[in-house]
């Protein structure tokens, strides 16, 4: 049975634009030790599901995190904006999960002086059954 994080990792590496970026460096929720960048991580931050008055109705909506991390701003920014390109309003069919549709964008830019590394954390909530 497919899973959410399944149906992310699918999007985002088979993306044409993000590949070009990124090659295979798409990883779930942390990056090997010294990654080569650009680079994108992505994570289920939390997950809920829809009650109705009979019980529930088969409808997820997690939260899904995914963070863009690259040595400048706007690197780190121009993925982002891929990302957003390949998630926001998606509805369809991936394997066995039927996503309704990715809504609720929102993001934020940060920077690790520690590692001089910029990303941009991006959150998204993906509808499906």
């Amino acid at each position: 049975m497919a899973t959410v994080e399944d149906f992310i990792f699918s999007r985002l590496t088979t993306d044409p634009g993000i590949a070009a970026a990124v090659g295979t460096r798409v990883y779930r929720v942390r990056m090997p030790d010294n990654p080569q960048l650009p680079a994108i991580t992505f994570q289920t931050v939390s997950g809920s599901v829809v009650e109705s008055f009979d019980g529930y109705s088969g409808l997820a909506l997690p939260v899904v995190q995914v963070d863009c991390w690259a040595r400048t701003a706007k690197a780190a920014q121009d993925l982002a904006l891929l990302v957003r390109g390949a998630l926001l309003g998606y509805a369809g069919i991936y394997q066995d999960l039927r996503v309704q549709k990715v809504t609720e964008w929102g993001q934020f830019d940060l920077y690790d002086a520690d590692t001089e590394i910029f990303h941009v954390s991006c959150s998204c909530r993906v509808w499906y059954s």
